[in-house]
């Protein structure tokens, strides 16, 4: 598709806007190709630059890299914690039906 593309703008320049092929290099390169006589942005397609929209969103990978042994350490914990904590009022209310007594924590 990219060798017709480019066959067709070599065949006839200034046709196309731009002599371009948009989506060869746009955003790192797309799956789509487009050939137009009218400005890009007119056919509601943006301008992205060269650079891959994963390697722009670098910073939010890293998030989430970072954040995610931190934030299932914290449910682990609390699940562990919750557990504990149902045994230990199921002992207390098992203590009650024995003594009769509400127990203190």
């Amino acid at each position: 598709m990219l060798k017709e593309a480019k066959a067709r703008v070599a065949a006839n320049p200034g046709k196309y806007f731009g002599n371009k092929v948009y989506g060869e290099t746009d955003a790192g390169g797309t799956q789509c190709l487009y050939l137009s006589h009218l400005d890009f942005k007119k056919l509601g397609l943006r301008d992205y630059g060269e650079e891959s929209i994963p390697d722009r969103l670098r910073y939010q990978k890293m998030l989430y890299k970072y954040l995610a042994l931190p934030a299932a350490l914290y449910i682990a914990m609390t699940a562990v914690i919750s557990k504990n904590f149902k045994h230990v009022e199921h002992e207390l209310k098992e203590e009650e039906k024995h003594t009769g007594l509400r127990p203190q924590l």
